[in-house]
């Protein structure tokens, strides 16, 4: 299911998400419960602390929220990140840089803020079915499984009709860093039907962050992030889902295929 584009500007029309809904206390309490206790070298107090004095600081971590929600804006002191390579798996060469992934650490605030936005976000998505139903990453009832068993399932049913069938997988490479932040926007826009203050505070999101590197415990310069999505955040996995949107309309006029973030699996079966 699709959306007419002409929709998309009707501000009265159930489709689209001009504004993200205010955050109350409890939602900010529930949030700090399941919150897991790790903490970043921005953060001026340790999460453990934040989640033990949650009845006393869920008040104002409301405020602050949905003051960063009703102005469209993030504030420039939670774009930063510290960056540290994380190995892909156990058993890659240490010595080989492509062996790592940079991991974001972000503050806890920011990452709070974001889960806010992330619920309200897919909530629109999910109810509206923009998302590509053979994309199985970072969804509610979705997983590795989900997407195994879509694919198995086309295989057998393909042997079951007598034909034989042929298997391309597809991996893109640092997927994330490949994010242009002015195509992200058009993209939540013409295809997601995100306006507004809720646009312009996924402008805000993107625009200015910075990073620093920390390696073997030296420093880098604090660098400006023009493109991609913080690997490590909360938004930026289901930026990515949503950057790539597009694919399964081109995928679905000649193949079969099911995503899985940046893996896509691509199979065609004919008769012999």
């Amino acid at each position: 299911m699709r959306l007419d584009q002409s929709l998309y500007l009707n501000q009265s029309h159930r489709w689209v998400l001009s504004s993200f809904q205010s955050v109350a206390v409890k939602e900010i309490k529930d949030l700090l419960a399941k919150l897991p206790g790790k903490h970043c070298s921005l953060d001026p107090a340790p999460t453990w602390l934040v989640k033990k004095a949650a009845a006393d600081l869920a008040p104002v971590l409301c405020l602050m929220c949905n003051a960063s929600l009703q102005s469209g804006k993030l504030p420039a002191s939670q774009k930063h990140a510290i960056v540290l390579p994380r190995l892909k798996k156990p058993t890659l060469d240490q010595a080989d840089l492509n062996s790592y992934r940079p991991i974001s650490n972000l503050s806890f605030v920011s990452k709070l803020v974001e889960r806010v936005v992330a619920n309200r976000y897919v909530e629109h998505a999910e109810q509206n079915y923009v998302f590509p139903a053979r994309q199985s990453a970072y969804r509610h009832h979705h997983s590795t499984e989900t997407a195994v068993v879509s694919l198995v399932n086309d295989l057998i049913r393909a042997v079951d009709d007598g034909k034989v069938s042929a298997l391309v997988p597809l991996d893109l490479s640092s997927a994330f860093d490949t994010v242009d932040h002015g195509s992200l926007l058009t993209v939540l826009h013409d295809r997601f039907a995100v306006t507004g203050p809720a646009l312009n505070w996924f402008r805000s999101y993107l625009s200015r962050r910075t990073q620093t590197f920390i390696v073997g415990g030296a420093e880098s310069q604090t660098i400006s992030m023009d493109c991609s999505v913080p690997q490590g955040s909360v938004l930026g996995p289901l930026e990515f889902i949503s950057y790539t949107d597009e694919v399964s309309e081109i995928f679905s006029h000649a193949v079969n295929y099911h995503l899985f973030a940046d893996d896509k699996q691509l199979s065609k079966s004919d008769t012999v």
